[in-house]
């Protein structure tokens, strides 16, 4: 048995019987009341059962007839049902979106996610952290957030550009005068720099126009808010976002240091696998997340939106 070769004619069965007759039913779908019948006639043969009685005064359903038409009605609600989510799904965004957001852009989706999830009741949204790329590709994620230079160079990963990140060099006042308040990156031994340890290893420090730096204090880790903690106690001088460390500089906690040597703002992208296409729940989160970073305007963030 093919199940398509019924689907249809069910379908049709079940109009017959709700019009009460082959011309109401002919009327109501657009087909010739001849083809209608001979459709159901059809039906009845590939099935080996009589569904209907009729003759030019007479129509009725035979008790087996009855019995196909309750389940075929099920069937026709089912697929209703179905398309009925896909249409409420367009209209409003519904379902789980799962995104593996690394420790250090905590900070930085926050409050967007926040709001996106607000704006949309059906809406769930499920975060983790340090899965990485490994999460997106096993599919535990649907999102992967990537604040890299570079995003990976893989056929089957797709990048949607969120905002970019500027990353400033900082460190206790009480540091720099033990060190002699260096004014290029040169003059910093690499014993005194902070690590941020990443999924693939220690996040190595950008600097524009000067080597970049690899950290090698007694401290590293993968936790910014330990990071933060180390540089306030002059634990050594770390490159961190803007937005993390904007109210300890406003506050004198942290002094900024090698500002002509800030790097390039760091882009940040939320990845998706390519042979995976985004619903629209997925895009219309990848657009929202987008759109508040734009309102928020933390320090240090830049969008293009407008």
């Amino acid at each position: 048995m093919v199940l398509t070769d019924y689907l249809d004619d069910l379908y049709l069965l079940t109009r017959v019987i709700e019009a009460g007759g082959f011309a109401a039913a002919a009327r109501q779908t657009g087909m010739t009341r001849s083809l209608l019948s001979r459709r159901i006639v059809g039906l009845e043969h590939r099935l080996g059962a009589q569904l209907l009685l009729r003759n030019a005064r007479h129509f009725a359903v035979t008790p087996l007839g009855q019995e196909v038409y309750r389940h075929a009605l099920m069937m026709c609600e089912s697929a209703e049902g179905a398309i009925q989510a896909v249409q409420d799904a367009l209209a409003s965004p519904g379902g789980k979106v799962r995104i593996d957001v690394p420790d250090m852009a905590g900070d930085l989706l926050s409050q967007a996610v926040v709001a996106v999830s607000a704006q949309h009741e059906r809406l769930h949204l499920a975060l983790s952290m340090n899965g990485g790329i490994e999460a997106l590709l096993a599919q535990r994620v649907d999102l992967a957030l990537c604040m890299d230079e570079k995003v990976p160079d893989r056929g089957d990963i797709v990048a949607h550009k969120l905002c970019h990140v500027r990353m400033v060099t900082v460190g206790s006042p009480r540091l720099f005068r033990r060190l002699g308040s260096p004014d290029h990156p040169d003059q910093l031994d690499d014993r005194h720099c902070l690590g941020y340890a990443a999924p693939g290893g220690t996040r190595p420090w950008t600097l524009r126009g000067a080597r970049s730096r690899k950290p090698a204090s007694s401290l590293t880790t993968g936790h910014l808010s330990t990071l933060l903690v180390a540089a306030r106690e002059g634990a050594g001088v770390a490159q961190l976002p803007l937005y993390a460390c904007a109210d300890d500089l406003k506050s004198n906690r942290l002094q900024r240091v090698f500002e002509a040597f800030d790097p390039e703002p760091t882009p940040v992208h939320l990845l998706s696998l390519s042979g995976m296409a985004l619903t629209a729940t997925t895009r219309d989160v990848v657009h929202g997340l987008r759109k508040q970073l734009a309102s928020v305007k933390l320090p240090g963030v830049v969008t293009n939106e407008h």
